[in-house]
């Protein structure tokens, strides 16, 4: 087990009384595996420094964007290049197109690409798509889930919640299918 060190051991406990937990993520936290988190100062490569000096090969390279390693020296020019025209706009931009138009040429299987700021709108725009193209209204959502909370939830204080209010009879047909599905996981 790692060891917190003394500034990561300061840092998190005035992290929380800002932030929930001392975390801005529940897998971060440590608790699940009997520790506390340790507070990064910098990383290259695949070597992460924390505040104490420890040092850490990164195993989760930021849960897959880091595919190259922390800070490539060819992206960080990069985006110091780019960052000179603007950082994030917000409304359509000539850069989005050309991503876009890059990933259908690199995965001849993509058509379009819809680009989102986090995964709860990557999902929502996933589930819209799906409910249009199957032209089904309802999807199941189980509690414990990371993103979309509360499109349908099955848990002990049952609730039915969509985009739209259901009809009676839709509403019983989601109450016996996530019956159901309780029952399976008892």
């Amino acid at each position: 087990m790692i060891s917190q060190g003394p500034l990561s051991q300061k840092i998190f406990a005035v992290a929380k009384e800002f932030i929930p937990g001392g975390v801005n993520s529940p897998v971060r936290a440590f608790r699940n595996v009997g520790g506390e988190p340790f507070f990064v100062r910098r990383a290259a490569g695949s070597r992460i420094e924390d505040i104490d000096g420890k040092h850490y090969i990164d195993y989760i390279g930021s849960w897959g964007p880091n595919i190259l390693g922390h800070a490539p020296v060819v992206i960080t020019n990069t985006i110091h290049e780019v960052a000179k025209s603007g950082i994030s706009f917000g409304i359509p931009n000539l850069f989005e197109v050309e991503m876009a138009r890059t990933i259908c040429d690199w995965v001849p299987s993509v058509e379009k690409v819809r680009m989102c700021s986090s995964g709860t709108e990557a999902t929502m725009s996933a589930i819209r798509l799906a409910r249009g193209f199957t032209k089904r209204d309802y999807i199941v959502k189980f509690d414990g889930c990371y993103h979309c909370q509360g499109v349908v939830r099955v848990s002990d204080k049952l609730s039915i919640k969509n985009m739209q209010t259901p009809s009676f009879s839709a509403r019983n047909e989601l109450k016996k299918i996530m019956l159901y599905l309780r029952s399976l996981m008892n």
